[in-house]
């Protein structure tokens, strides 16, 4: 697992190189797809599934393509990553596509993207304790839409997985939704 998992982050490091998160906490942008690869390696997922984690945001936020990620790390790294990657576009296009994307997708890439979610709900609930409500200024849409977003892409990745049990990451991505955006209405 090592070199696969060695280069996939060596690749991630490059690029991502400079960027922030939207958070505000002057994190590297990096230290989130290196959480998402961490948490899927200490589940036990085989070393495919750790390296799309460790790149499931390069071609949706750089200018790495599916197919350099194809030629780099082989089809099977690629399709994962596909999976959890939005198209440019309008923010309710984009969530929109990742829903339906990831309703049939394979366990792997549920694992992937519900690893991600996490991640990222833990980074929000942390700015919420920290900054108040003024943490959705810096969000393309404010908290009803996420809400809407949250919720319906968790049933997204949860549709027709067997055994959900098996893996705690769904379960704390349930509990996150469920607590985050408690008493707020959704709005896609």
């Amino acid at each position: 697992m090592i070199e696969l998992v060695d280069r996939a982050i060596a690749f991630a490091l490059r690029a991502h190189d400079g960027q922030q998160r939207k958070t505000g906490s002057g994190m590297p942008f990096v230290a989130h797809p290196l959480a998402v690869g961490m948490m899927l390696q200490a589940m036990g997922c085989p070393e495919t599934v750790v390296a799309a984690g460790l790149l499931h945001d390069t071609v949706e936020d750089t200018d790495v393509t599916l197919d350099e990620l194809r030629h780099a790390f082989g089809d099977e790294v690629a399709r994962l990553v596909g999976y959890c990657t939005e198209p440019r576009g309008r923010w309710e296009t984009r969530k929109q596509y990742l829903i339906e994307s990831l309703r049939e997708a394979p366990l792997e890439a549920k694992l992937v993207a519900a690893a991600d979610k996490v991640h990222n709900l833990h980074h929000l609930e942390q700015s919420l304790d920290a900054i108040g409500p003024e943490v959705w200024e810096r969000f393309s849409r404010g908290p009803a839409e996420q809400a809407w977003y949250y919720r319906t892409v968790a049933r997204s990745i949860l549709n027709g997985v067997a055994e959900p049990e098996r893996y705690p990451v769904f379960a704390e991505l349930e509990s996150l939704v469920a607590t985050l955006f408690e008493g707020i209405s959704p709005q896609p």
